[in-house]
């Protein structure tokens, strides 16, 4: 090795020294140095990229998941309303068939009263005719 242009690649690992490579070395070292740093940092970069992209889709997912949740919530609520409703109905329903049958349970009774009254003017009228007759005779 006379000049420093004589040294080979393989030699220029830890035990290279700055003095012993020309210039043309140096800066060739310094341009792959530099090169694969930037390889580095378009790999960082794509990196990055990538999480963001799985990020956002995790927060779209996320946001699709809530809103599949708040439409099944809102079904059941109204599935809810629509069951308390029917309950409502069927107890009105009921309440109303009470009272029918509580008032047509008051009318035969009020009826029965009439026709007991009725009988009773009846016999009396007839008591009457009899006492009358009784007298008369």
């Amino acid at each position: 090795a006379h000049g420093s242009e004589s040294v080979a690649p393989e030699l220029l690992g830890d035990a290279a020294f700055p003095s012993l490579l020309s210039e043309e070395a140096l800066r060739r070292l310094r341009e792959t140095a530099a090169n694969q740093g930037n390889d580095y940092v378009r790999i960082a970069e794509r990196l990055a990229e990538e999480e963001a992209r799985r990020a956002n889709e995790r927060r779209l997912e996320a946001i699709a998941r809530e809103e599949v949740a708040r439409e099944a919530m809102a079904r059941a609520e109204a599935a809810r309303k629509v069951a308390v409703q029917h309950m409502l109905e069927g107890q009105r329903a009921e309440q109303e068939r009470q009272a029918a049958a509580a008032r047509e349970a008051e009318d035969k009774k009020r009826i029965s009263r009439l026709y007991e009254e009725a009988e009773w003017h009846e016999a009396e009228k007839a008591t009457q005719k009899e006492r009358e007759a009784a007298e008369e005779a």
